[in-house]
């Protein structure tokens, strides 16, 4: 928000005071054009607060879409880095990322569909299962489940990776605890 420095508001304020017009002007009526005027000046940048993402969350993007969103969860891309939501649809392979700090939670409506708030994979994949590929070659965390897809972490990098039912099926192997 631009709010001219102080001495600029006084200047301002004194020549509308100094303004031949305002001999025809009551006390009151100079009150509240100034507090009037003062109140327009604090609010000419400000904008309604975007909506605060919850994990469970039900959204839509009426500009972008009109399926509806859930917030599967919620952290940090990697230690120290950006702090990001994975959002996902009823059948979203993948998912995707929305950092929190997007502009997307400013346009957004909240939806009042069910099922963000207990998301289950539709094959058993649960949070804290541990997965490997590539003969262990990388090894990961399942940190956050969908319907038909599952968000992962990598044991050695720390990076995240999203990946569907059928790719995990395919191409990964369940490590036992």
């Amino acid at each position: 928000m631009a709010v001219p420095s102080r001495g600029v508001q006084i200047q301002r304020i004194a020549e509308f005071l100094e303004d031949s017009a305002d001999v025809e002007r009551t006390v009151k009526d100079v009150a509240t054009l100034i507090v009037d005027s003062i109140y327009a000046m604090w609010t000419v940048d400000v904008s309604a607060a975007p909506t605060v993402p919850k994990v469970g969350m039900a959204f839509k993007a009426p500009n972008v879409t009109s399926k509806v969103y859930f917030v599967a969860w919620i952290g940090e891309e990697f230690d120290g880095g950006l702090d990001l939501a994975w959002v996902i649809d009823a059948g979203a392979d993948y998912g995707t990322f929305v950092p929190l700090h997007s502009g997307l939670w400013r346009v957004i409506t909240l939806s009042s569909s069910k099922g963000g708030e207990s998301l289950v994979n539709k094959d058993g994949w649960k949070v804290g299962d541990r997965l490997s590929l590539m003969q262990r070659a990388a090894q990961f965390t399942v940190i956050a489940v969908g319907d038909k897809a599952v968000l992962m972490r990598d044991d050695r990098t720390g990076s995240l990776q999203a990946d569907s039912n059928t790719n995990l099926k395919r191409y990964y192997q369940k490590e036992r605890e």
